[in-house]
Order: structure tokens, then C-alpha cells, then sequence
């Protein structure tokens, strides 16, 4: 009887982390930002801050309206540092968020930092959406190969278990055969 709780708390897990982890490779893999799910705000640069080290560099641009809380995420592949450095103080930028983190943007609830997707000024383009997609899409290969082979052992268990409690032992089977 023991071994059947077991078996039936295996198989829950399994499940449990089956469903976990496939839904967030597909959260992963179908958010893409768009004109249409992200919301463009101005923000007027009130500094420029350089964090992290070598290709793990980001930007915190500090604001009049957003403080520091206005951040990139990593600037390899995308674009110089120079052009962030190049902001002046006073100058108004334009930057894109995504639609779903507008509410708590806005409220400014305890929100650590805001998540910049594309940015620009009058004149130039900083990020642009095409640009921060491309570096998305690149970085998420190992991630979700990585994903893929937790999901199928987990689906993997999942069946083993489910075999198990039908009385039906796979491996034991394997070995007979050997």
C-alpha cells in the first residue's frame, strides 16, 4: 500500500511539473511584442546608468517621471552602449512596454523596474521592437531545448507511473528479456 501512495505522489508531481513546464515553453515561445501588445510612454532622461559586466550589460535610464526603474534588458546584439551614454539630461524618450504590465506601470505599485522593449528619441532609433525580437528569439534556443528535454522526462514518468499502477512494470519487463 505504501508503494502505491508513492507511485500516485510520483505520478502527481510528474504531472504537475509535466504541465508547469510546458506551459511556460509556450509562454515563452508565443509572447512576441508587437506594435499591437505593446504601449509606447515618454519618460525625460534624467541620467544613464550602466550595470552588469561584459556581454550581461543592461541600462537603467533614470527619469523625471519613472525615477530608476527604467530598464533594458541585455544590450548584446543590440545595440552600442554608446547610444544609451549619448542621452542627454532633459532629453525625452520614447520607449515601448508590454500591454500587460501597463496597470502596475502606471500605479507605480512597488514595482522594482520597468521592463524597456524598444526605445527612441526624436531623432534616432535606440532599440527597435525588430531588433529586441531578433535577440529573443536567439536567446530562447537553448532554453527551450533545455524545456523540451525536462518536459519529456517528466511526460516519461508520468507514463512509467501510470503503467506502474496498472500493475505494469516496464523495466521489469526489460530485464526478463535480456
Amino acid at each position: 500500500m505504501k508503494r502505491r501512495k508513492l507511485t500516485v505522489l510520483a505520478l502527481v508531481l510528474s504531472l504537475i511539473f509535466f504541465f508547469g513546464t510546458l506551459g511556460n515553453l509556450v509562454i515563452m515561445n508565443t509572447s512576441i511584442p508587437s506594435e499591437a501588445n505593446t504601449t509606447e510612454l515618454s519618460a525625460t532622461v534624467t541620467g544613464i546608468g550602466i550595470k552588469g559586466e561584459g556581454d550581461h550589460k543592461y541600462c537603467v535610464i533614470y527619469s523625471q517621471e519613472y525615477g530608476d526603474k527604467l530598464s533594458t534588458y541585455e544590450l548584446r546584439g543590440i545595440s552600442d552602449i554608446s547610444d544609451f551614454t549619448s542621452l542627454q539630461r532633459g532629453q525625452t524618450i520614447f520607449f515601448r512596454v508590454e500591454k500587460i504590465w501597463l496597470k502596475q506601470i502606471i500605479e507605480r505599485e512597488g514595482w522594482p523596474f520597468i521592463h524597456v522593449i524598444a526605445i527612441r528619441t526624436e531623432e534616432d532609433e535606440i532599440v527597435s521592437l525588430d531588433d529586441y525580437n531578433k535577440q529573443r528569439i536567439e536567446g530562447r534556443v537553448a532554453p527551450t531545448i533545455a524545456g523540451s528535454v525536462v518536459v519529456s522526462i517528466f511526460l516519461l514518468l508520468s507514463i512509467h507511473c501510470a503503467l506502474l499502477l496498472k500493475g505494469i512494470n516496464i523495466f521489469r519487463r526489460l530485464k526478463k528479456r535480456r
